[in-house]
């Protein structure tokens, strides 16, 4: 199910599979640090509501132009509601920006995720491979004839 969708990003749910899917587009390089923030609350409100149990971000296009400490804030939120949601997998394509991929690994694995698996990849392919890869999902895969 599409929940949004603009030039900047896409965020979308399967219902059958459990996967919140958050994509940065090319275009979201341009975007404000403070907007990057809204769209992170965004997302997390998404999180809480559907409550997914696997989530795959795509940071690939996304270039964070201010590194002030204050990253940890809205992160921290989204760490919560996360953990809060029940999510039990996080899988996610690094930046291909060498200052946003460093901080976002740092946000990530510093996070307090402790019962979440947490894995980047260079392929979406690959993530979500992991990501279905645990035996229930390979059952629903079946019943719905859906390939990974």
């Amino acid at each position: 199910m599409l929940l949004y969708i603009d030039e900047y990003q896409l965020l979308q749910y399967d219902k059958e599979l459990s996967v919140f899917n958050m994509e940065w587009k090319n275009a979201s390089s341009r975007l404000h640090f403070k907007n990057i923030a809204k769209r992170f609350m965004s997302a997390s409100v998404a999180i809480n509501e559907y409550k997914p149990k696997l989530i795959f971000v795509n940071f690939e296009q996304l270039v964070y132009k201010r590194i002030l400490g204050n990253e940890s804030l809205f992160y921290r939120e989204i760490h919560s509601v996360m953990k809060n949601a029940g999510v039990e997998k996080f899988a996610y394509i690094k930046s291909k920006d060498k200052i946003t991929e460093i901080l976002f690994d740092q946000l990530i694995f510093n996070s307090e995720l402790n019962k979440v698996k947490v894995k980047s990849f260079k392929t979406e392919e690959e993530a979500k491979e992991w990501l279905l890869s645990d035996s229930k999902i390979k059952e629903l895969q079946k019943k719905f004839a859906i390939s990974a």
